[in-house]
């Protein structure tokens, strides 16, 4: 009877012309993929199996499911990075200009902050290695801005920002509005920023960076000209 009852199911679909899901399923790797976001610089704890360690950074970007990036060490030479997300794991390769090649599996938390039970081989010899990474806060990148001001009126743009230590640059670009270059600075997960445009207007924003799976700052802002304020967040 059950089976009975599927296939009835399945042809009234194929009927309809409409993809049916079961809602018990297991999500599969591609879904779980699409909620996770590891652009940005990470911290990296290594300990090969011969007592040496190794610490960098890695600084990564992410395409889809395929990730993309540098390694950079303090004591041995800069890698390039190729990889992919699998499910909630990390698969990277990291390339070297001496031919060397270190392949590295590691976890992905459930909130994107660390990459942990991570192991890696080399291409050469037998060693191995264990490591650990820890996101570091950054706002380097492209983010996409909604403004809602006091007197209604509403922004949409682009930043596009650079980060250099605490350091803040870069352009917002808006709809329906001129662009502006932006300064600023963000401690620790607050940014305080200026954007300044060509006929002297100067707005004045501070946000709060979520370091979540998907990356985002809600903050408040003001001008120099007028009493209007305004809330505004970016992705």
């Amino acid at each position: 009877m059950k089976v009975r009852r599927l296939m009835g199911f399945l042809l009234l679909c194929l009927i309809a012309g409409v993809v049916c899901m079961d809602i018990g399923l297991t999500p599969t790797y591609a879904s779980q993929t699409e909620h996770l976001r590891l652009n940005g610089k990470w911290t990296i704890q290594q300990t090969n199996s011969n007592g040496a360690t190794y610490r960098g950074t890695w600084i990564l970007s992410q395409q889809g499911a395929e990730i993309s990036g540098t390694a950079e060490w303090q004591n041995h030479p800069q890698g390039r990075i190729k990889g992919i997300i699998v499910g909630n794991r990390l698969e990277l390769t990291i390339l070297y200009a001496d031919g060397l090649q270190g392949s590295y599996k590691g976890t992905i938390t459930d909130a994107c902050s660390q990459i942990v039970n991570g192991t890696s081989t080399s291409n050469r010899g037998n060693d191995t290695a264990t490591w650990v990474a820890d996101r570091l806060p950054t706002v380097t990148g492209n983010w996409l801005i909604k403004q809602q001001n006091s007197n209604g009126a509403t922004y949409q743009g682009d930043w596009i920002i650079y980060q250099q230590g605490s350091d803040i640059s870069g352009t917002a670009k808006w709809v329906n509005h001129a662009a502006g270059s932006i300064k600023g600075k963000i401690e620790g997960n607050n940014l305080d920023l200026t954007i300044s445009y060509p006929d002297g207007l100067e707005g004045f924003y501070k946000g709060k960076l979520n370091t979540g799976c998907i990356q985002t700052i809600r903050g408040t802002a003001r001008a120099n000209r007028g009493s209007d304020s305004a809330t505004w967040t970016a992705e």
